[in-house]
């Protein structure tokens, strides 16, 4: 299955190019990997993660937003993101239960710069912004549809795709294809 490159920063790993099911107004998703270097509360790894994170999409499928998110991972504010999404014209992230751990003038400077990148016109527009918790992500306005839909829509997501940092796993290209030489040579041995 070939999976849509929506940016040099990002690696697809899953995406719907329209609705599945009812909820919101034609929501749907992508999820995406990237390198990252700060963690949930901006503190800095010793080497980096795998951040996982997905895109929620409305009707339009407005892929601007990944210009966005791309200026956000060159300015280090992607780090504590779990969801992203454009909705009627606003951004909308929601944030890992870690980003809570930041002091209050923190939080404060951090949501700034999110707001500036919203107002600064990249993506050929000035957009809203809103931001949540992944533990209430409903407050926010990420998805138009009730509270209770729309958490168990993004908690779904977060546990079938295992959003948020994790380890990279070194893999040796030699051993995967040993490995499918010797599957080969086990299926030829049963064909005989």
């Amino acid at each position: 299955m070939n999976l849509p490159s929506y940016s040099q920063f990002f690696h697809t790993i899953y995406d719907e190019k329209s609705p599945v099911g009812r909820i919101g107004r034609g929501t749907h998703y992508s999820v995406f990997e990237t390198v990252q270097w700060l963690s949930p509360s901006l503190g800095r790894y010793k080497s980096p993660k795998v951040q996982k994170f997905a895109i929620i999409w409305d009707e339009d499928h407005d892929t601007r937003i990944v210009d966005v998110l791309e200026i956000a991972l060159m300015r280090n504010l992607l780090g504590p993101v779990v969801f992203a999404g454009e909705r009627k014209g606003s951004l909308n992230i929601v944030l890992s239960p870690d980003f809570d751990r930041l002091t209050p003038s923190e939080k404060k400077e951090y949501l700034a710069n999110w707001q500036e990148l919203a107002d600064g016109g990249y993506a050929s527009d000035s957009w809203g912004f809103d931001w949540s918790y992944l533990s209430s992500p409903a407050t926010g306005s990420i998805i138009q549809d009730s509270k209770t839909r729309t958490e168990a829509y993004l908690f779904n997501i977060c546990n079938l795709w295992e959003l948020g940092h994790s380890v990279y796993n070194e893999r040796n290209p030699w051993e995967d294809e040993e490995r499918m030489q010797q599957s080969i040579d086990s299926l030829k041995s049963l064909s005989k």
